[in-house]
């Protein structure tokens, strides 16, 4: 299974997950809006209320 790395915002920007990382107990996911390059970073609870994943994108990579 692979996750996806585009997610987009509900006013239509796409953001790119970078790295999501374990600090203490918590998982932090560091992102960038892939049209300005301007990063951010918290935690996945709170990524995973703002943001969907791009699932139309991926239906090209195996070309079936």
């Amino acid at each position: 299974m692979t996750m996806a790395t585009r997610f987009t915002s509900a006013d239509g920007k796409i953001f790119v997950v970078e790295e999501v990382r374990q600090v203490e107990k918590e998982l932090w996911v560091h992102y960038h809006n892939s049209k300005t390059g301007q990063q951010y970073s918290c935690l996945l609870d709170a990524f995973s209320q703002r943001f969907q994943p791009l699932v139309n994108e991926s239906r090209g990579v195996s070309g079936h």
